[in-house]
């Protein structure tokens, strides 16, 4: 690399030759940009992005001529600094926009890597503070229920909302985060960053799992590639399956007493609000946690010693669906623990949904069967006759939403909470293709586009202020606890529900121009 920078900088003495650079996309699709050796790698980016038309995250090069491993470029440093030599190839991933949500915010992760945030400030709303840091560059932006973490291409973290959970780095914090993460994971008020050399860094409220560092010689913090989480406590499965715990010990941060059948092949890891359900490549179970949680399925042993494919929850109960088209549950009973219906569940399920305490199981026949609290969606008798030809099962926190096949819609549980859709009936009799839903709230998207509301008003069921916009183009609908956001066609975005909680974007609207608009066509 030295060689070609040296020869691309001779030449006759004053002379300013433009150095040319391709920027390549996966699908093959090449731009080349002239630039001089003291542009900044930004300057590059934004060339690129005018040239090929998409909104670009960062730009990488390959670590050397022979390596399919590649090293992002920070964007303040210059083509000079980063090495690049006349003819050089660097890589581009093309971005798209990415909303997140706490519980009280949004947080949209646009195409060329800037965030724009608005609601709660408490809650991750305003990210004033850090704004110059997501200007671009970013990669992903991860939630807890009161603060943002967002990776960047360079591999630093950036955080911001309620410090508590999270929401602000000390120094010491800020270095140990400057580079080398890979993703960033939460429970409910703290964060978790894997960083490549196998390493994990928390923060936050340590009652929720941020007393833990892991240096990567460690065993078996060593090799973590995924890590799951409940309200207080982690776990991370590395690439043998094996499994480390950390957090509230009653909240799943203790998995001591199953540790050795947590030492390989965990596939998937499920969790309550307090309580840990591995499913192992065997199809059997492994539960640890909160008793009253789900952390206790010895009732259930033999039901779970093979056979599970996927494990579902509420707050505190598991529900495991396994190959014969069977369902096993445990935990609490208040919230779905135990069924008095076990025979309907006995076969031919095939999916499961759930609110905060009670579960639906779509069958193999289009028919539903539901337990758990009744008034929080665990009864269907009211509408079981018309529970037929389903096709899938959305849910608040309180209530069920069925999409049939012939996209008809099917509501029942807290009439507050979108369990009662008697007022937008008519426009629910076909082409539903999608339902979002807020705490409170369904935003169900039709296959024309437009978009039908219902629920709580203060949690968004009532969108009647932006119905004009919702009529038509809305491609993906989004959601926080009491509001909903909609992306059009047009790259236009549509929020509505409380204003204070991300109800309303117009502070920030300015900024939320979308790919579409700015980019052309793609």
């Amino acid at each position: 690399m030295l060689e070609h920078k040296m020869q691309s900088e001779s030449g006759p003495a004053g002379a300013r030759e433009p150095l040319r650079l391709w920027v390549s996309l996966l699908s093959g699709e090449k731009a080349a940009v002239e630039a001089q050796p003291e542009d900044e790698i930004r300057a590059v980016r934004c060339k690129a992005q005018r040239i090929l038309r998409r909104p670009l995250v960062g730009l990488a090069i390959a670590t050397t001529s022979s390596s399919s491993i590649e090293e992002p470029l920070p964007s303040a440093t210059t083509v000079k600094d980063a090495g690049l030599y006349d003819g050089c190839v660097l890589s581009a991933l093309v971005g798209q926009l990415r909303v997140h949500a706490t519980r009280f915010a949004f947080a949209a992760c646009q195409g060329d890597g800037s965030v724009v945030t608005w609601g709660s400030p408490f809650a991750g709303g305003d990210a004033t503070a850090v704004s110059a840091e997501l200007s671009d560059d970013v990669q992903d932006v991860t939630p807890n229920i009161m603060a943002f973490a967002a990776v960047k291409c360079d591999g630093s973290v950036v955080a911001w909302g309620h410090q508590a959970c999270g929401g602000h780095l000390s120094p010491e914090l800020q270095e140990e985060l400057s580079s080398g993460v890979k993703r960033v994971f939460a429970s409910s008020r703290a964060f978790a960053a894997l960083k490549r050399d196998g390493s994990i860094v928390c923060w936050g409220c340590h009652y929720h799992g941020a007393g833990f560092r892991a240096a990567a010689e460690e065993t078996p913090a060593r090799a973590v590639q995924r890590i799951y989480s409940t309200h207080c406590a982690f776990a991370g499965v590395n690439g043998e399956g094996g499994v480390v715990t950390w957090g509230h010990d009653s909240g799943g941060g203790d998995s001591a007493a199953v540790r050795e059948q947590l030492l390989a092949d965990v596939k998937h890891v499920c969790s309550t609000d307090s309580a840990f359900a591995a499913v192992k490549q065997s199809g059997l179970v492994v539960t640890w946690g909160n008793v009253l949680g789900g952390g206790d399925s010895d009732a259930q042993r033999e039901l779970l010693e093979s056979g599970v494919q996927k494990v579902f929850s509420t707050e505190q109960a598991f529900a495991a669906l396994k190959s014969d088209g069977s369902v096993v549950v445990w935990g609490n009973e208040l919230f779905g623990g135990s069924s008095q219906i076990q025979e309907q569940l006995g076969f031919g399920v095939r999916d499961i949904g759930s609110t905060s305490a009670a579960f639906a199981a779509v069958k193999d026949d289009g028919s539903v069967v539901a337990w758990g609290n009744e008034l929080l969606g665990g009864c269907t008798s009211e509408v079981q006759e018309e529970l037929v030809g389903v096709h899938r099962v959305y849910a608040t926190s309180s209530a069920f939403a069925a999409v049939k096949h012939d996209g008809s819609v099917v509501t029942w549980g807290d009439s507050r909470a979108g369990g009662d859709s008697s007022d937008v009936s008519a426009e629910l009799l076909s082409d539903v293709t999608h339902i979002s839903s807020t705490h409170a709230a369904f935003a169900a998207l039709k296959h024309n586009g437009s978009v039908v509301t219902w629920g709580c008003e203060v949690y968004g069921g009532n969108s009647s202020k932006v119905a004009d916009q919702l009529q038509e183009g809305v491609l993906r609908i989004y959601a926080a606890e009491c509001a909903f956001l909609a992306v059009k066609t047009t790259g236009a975005i549509v929020t509505w529900g409380y204003p204070r909680y991300g109800g309303s974007c117009e502070s920030v609207r300015d900024q939320l121009l979308g790919e579409v608009l700015r980019f052309g066509a793609v």
